[in-house]
């Protein structure tokens, strides 16, 4: 019951701290984007998701033989065609933000919720011997959690490829099954055993 009575009162201090809050410093802001290492942070998500996204490269999917994509060939006009619109999904992906943008963000986020005072003790301490280690062995710590949530993705993403295009072909051949007239069929099981033999 005592608490019910406390609750107006501790909202009204909440409320009250918080309108008094004083805003972070812009200085103080890009100190602590530099401390936390952010545009390094961005390079380093900008990497993996270039090499992440590269298991769906069309060199990696693209199977004449099974018809993956029309069965496409290396080579042909529609293949660097095809190159083209993936690597442009790739660039809208992987850099549709710059490490500015993503600075920038992170520091529009930090003004909406932390207190200039704070920050600046946070600061004052980070900029002391113990606090160095901390924020090193924090940033560090960061990096390798990329580095194994990167690990996990590509070999994800090339299981998950994998099943996919098996998928996919199994789909079109029952597909083509189906709706192939039997000759066709026979046709393309001649071309594939002299392909097999020559």
């Amino acid at each position: 019951m005592k608490l019910l009575r406390l609750t107006p009162v501790l909202v009204a201090l909440s409320a009250a701290a918080t309108a008094h809050a004083v805003p972070p410093a812009e200085a103080d802001l890009d100190e602590l984007a530099s401390m936390y290492a952010l545009h390094a942070l961005y390079e380093n998500y900008a990497v993996a998701c270039r090499h992440n996204m590269g298991a769906g490269h069309p060199s990696k999917t693209v199977d004449p033989e099974t018809g993956t994509y029309g069965g496409i060939p290396p080579g042909s006009p529609e293949w660097n065609q095809l190159v083209q619109a993936f690597e442009s999904y790739v660039a809208t992906m992987c850099d549709s933000m710059s490490a500015d943008y993503f600075v920038a963000e992170q520091k529009a986020l930090w003004r909406e919720t932390l207190d200039g005072d704070a920050l600046k003790s946070t600061l004052s301490f980070y900029r002391t011997a113990a606090g160095a280690r901390f924020l090193n062995g924090a940033n560090a710590s960061v990096a390798q959690l990329q580095a194994r949530i990167d690990q996990k993705v590509a070999r994800d993403t090339e299981e998950a490829s994998q099943r996919f295009q098996a998928e996919t072909y199994e789909i079109v051949r029952q597909y083509a099954e189906r709706n192939t007239p039997w000759w066709q069929v026979w046709l393309d099981v001649i071309v594939r055993i002299v392909r097999a033999v020559f």
